[in-house]
């Protein structure tokens, strides 16, 4: 009889240690895809309702691979300086050439801020429309150059993570904390003719940041 109830106290055990192992089992397999899908979130609703372009050369190839702390603070204010595109630029790579060749009549023959802009900038009505788009967007304006080929903004992050459609993630880099996007850029396919970089995404040093083509 002992040897009975030994015997069904073991077989109980053993039950009782499968059931258990099998309910883990399920638990584990239920949660491991939820997990597996996160993602960050946006700080809000990532602006729609137009095609959009990706702006290429963004991302920073030393954190290729290196999973972000967290998320940066929705509430933070960052500069960025956004970059057009010259018009005329094949034009523009001639005058930069002929300006710096002393062989050439147009050695040192250098043109005014105003007669820059005219020839190379971007024109008054595209600047116009771009900064309308930005500042419904919640952007602040704090210069246009005189060159018409440079805008400084200031806007929260949650403002650049809706316009751009990107994430901004806090990375630990050289024994400190810096933050880069986890993805480019994307803008309304209708100013990818204006817009050429945003630079600002990154607060990692010069050298680890490539520069846009």
């Amino acid at each position: 009889m002992q040897t009975w109830i030994t015997r069904h106290q073991w077989q109980a055990a053993l039950t009782a240690c499968v059931a258990t192992l099998i309910f883990l089992g399920l638990f584990i397999g239920m949660a491991v895809p939820v997990a597996a899908s996160a993602q960050p979130a946006y700080c809000g609703e990532t602006l729609r309702g137009q095609e959009r372009i990706t702006l290429a050369g963004h991302l920073i190839p030393i954190l290729r691979g290196v999973v972000p702390l967290h998320t940066l603070d929705c509430k933070a204010v960052l500069a960025l300086t956004i970059t057009l595109r010259p018009r005329n630029a094949a034009d523009l790579v001639r005058f930069t050439h002929d300006v710096n060749d002393p062989a050439s009549p147009q050695y040192h023959q250098y043109l005014t801020p105003q007669a820059y802009a005219d020839r190379f900038g971007q024109t008054p009505s595209t600047i116009q429309q771009l900064s309308a788009y930005l500042q419904s967007a919640g952007f602040t304006i704090l210069e246009v150059t005189p060159s018409r080929l440079t805008m400084r903004v200031t806007a929260t992050v949650a403002t650049i993570e809706r316009a751009f459609a990107l994430h901004l993630g806090v990375f630990r880099f050289a024994g400190q904390q810096v933050h880069a996007p986890l993805e480019e850029p994307s803008i309304p396919a209708n100013y990818g003719n204006a817009i050429q970089g945003i630079a600002g995404l990154s607060n990692l040093p010069v050298a680890f940041i490539p520069r846009h083509p």
